[in-house]
């Protein structure tokens, strides 16, 4: 088992608008890709307020961590609701979080925001999206304490897109901070085909129970031809199923959750 992460040579090639000082060409490229991975948090939005009832005490805050936040697009939905097309324009716009606004969560609300894009992370903090930041490069390093202490606090992690670009090295060094007999849930969104079995393996030795689903939600269109042709050899020499299903209508997730709540 290597700690690399998974490679997901198929995709298209974001990297040079992901940690821009502003979003603004993030956002025209994901709009026009119709992306939705904000909105999959939004399906969620049942189980959070499940876990949360069962695991936390009443009226105790909540903190979220969100892996690869990018520039807070996750933590502009936990704070405000905002999704789809409203979520990226405010993001865009540049417009501050306004403090102590009630959330829909019914209590106390932390984000805490971790990515190696400095300039996206620091956009995120500017706006007020994110309380705190971890921005070491966890694949090569520990979390600093300042990180650390972070980290440990967490309740719910969430990452939309995180396991084409972390392995399981990341997982382990978030997982080994946060107290063992603390309740802990996380939510994933992985690219269908990609292989995840280091990362679920770094969770289960964590205490937690892993559930992947086999229901595929649609991330975004394909970027192009190119990328289209790629990803259908991928899934082919995968034994996977294309025709008749979403995997032809553009970039496919299966969500993955894991769950930790001590007796």
């Amino acid at each position: 088992m290597t700690d690399a992460p998974p490679k997901a040579a198929a995709k298209h090639d974001f990297s040079n608008i992901y940690d821009q000082p502003t979003p603004a060409a993030y956002v025209a490229a994901m709009l026009a890709l119709s992306y939705r991975d904000p909105d999959f948090i939004t399906a969620a939005a049942p189980h959070i307020h499940s876990f949360a009832d069962a695991a936390l005490a009443p009226g105790a805050g909540i903190q979220f961590l969100d892996l690869c936040c990018g520039y807070g697009m996750n933590a502009a939905w936990l704070r405000e609701g905002l999704h789809g097309a409203d979520m990226f324009r405010r993001i865009d716009a540049g417009a501050p979080v306004i403090p102590d606004r009630p959330t829909q969560w019914g209590r106390p609300l932390s984000v805490v925001g971790a990515d190696i894009a400095e300039n996206a992370l620091c956009y995120a903090e500017k706006l007020g999206l994110h309380d705190g930041s971890v921005f070491s490069n966890l694949e090569e390093i520990d979390l600093s304490p300042v990180e650390a202490a972070h980290v440990a606090r967490t309740d719910i992690i969430i990452s939309t897109g995180s396991l084409s670009y972390i392995g399981p090295a990341t997982i382990r060094r978030i997982l080994e901070a946060i107290p063992a007999e603390r309740p802990l849930l996380a939510l994933f969104w992985p690219i269908v085909g990609l292989d995840i079995s280091a990362a679920q393996q770094a969770m289960e030795a964590a205490g937690m129970t892993v559930k992947q689903s086999p229901n595929y939600q649609l991330q975004r269109q394909f970027a192009d031809d190119s990328e289209r042709d790629r990803y259908r050899q991928q899934y082919e020499n995968a034994g996977v199923l294309v025709p008749g299903t979403l995997l032809e209508s553009g970039l496919c997730v299966a969500p993955l959750l894991a769950e930790r709540i001590p007796r």
